[in-house]
């Protein structure tokens, strides 16, 4: 596993971690967490935080073979059965670690089968447009002529287009 392509800039400090976007996530899980962790973490853990970024790895290539579904599939189980050995420990007073988030794991191999690469439905796609669009609507002087002019006007083209 190397660097990811995404690296273009220092990523942001690790107390700013709220302030991140899902692909400075994707970044450090993929990039920096198993090298960041490895001596403070015991083995045990180690282990689960290796599964989760095989999980990560997997569902966010740009395209997925079958045998690599089954993969994603396995890993998946594999981390949240760590989780809730780990973590959840099976005690009903740690409820509070069962998030909705880790169930969903489950789901990733079934939903990459069904729609695709997680890739093309996830929320970096989603955070650029809106990016995108502030951009447009911070101009200076007149915002909302600035959006229709780089924005609703060339949609509008394309849509008249017969091309």
């Amino acid at each position: 596993m190397g660097i990811a392509g995404e690296l273009a800039t220092k990523p942001r400090k690790l107390t700013n971690s709220s302030d991140w976007k899902a692909a400075e996530y994707k970044q450090f899980t993929l990039s920096y967490c198993l090298v960041l962790f490895d001596g403070y973490l015991e083995q045990e853990y180690m282990n689960g935080l290796q599964k989760f970024v095989e999980v990560v790895e997997i569902s966010s290539a740009p395209t997925i073979l079958r045998s690599d579904i089954g993969r994603l599939r396995r890993s998946a189980i594999d981390f949240v059965d760590h989780y809730e050995t780990h973590w959840f420990r099976f005690r009903p007073e740690r409820v509070s670690f069962c998030k909705s988030i880790i169930h969903a794991i489950l789901h990733l191999a079934d939903c990459t089968e069904r729609f695709g690469p997680l890739c093309r439905v996830s929320q970096y796609w989603l955070e650029r447009e809106i990016g995108w669009h502030m951009s447009k609507l911070n101009a200076r002087t007149r915002p909302a002529e600035s959006m229709f002019r780089s924005v609703c006007f060339p949609k509008r083209i394309k849509f008249y287009s017969t091309d």
